[in-house]
């Protein structure tokens, strides 16, 4: 997918310009679920899947950004 197109698969506020790899270490409490149409964003339906960590990974987890 391009910029835009995963703007509005993900309901984003702002078109990405960088992307990034995150491992999420095994046991992290996380929720999960679909996006809502967003409106706003350019998302008229829903979109894809999203992910909440719901507690602090290391800085480590997080791979260099890239740009698009």
């Amino acid at each position: 997918m391009n910029p835009v197109q995963i703007q509005q698969h993900l309901g984003l506020p702002k078109i990405p310009t960088q992307i990034a790899e995150v491992i999420v270490p095994a046991g992290t409490k996380m929720q999960v679920g679909k996006v809502a149409a967003q409106p706003e964003f350019g998302a008229l339906q829903k979109g894809g899947t999203q992910y909440q960590l719901l507690q602090q990974i290391p800085t480590n987890s997080f791979g260099t950004p890239k740009p698009f």
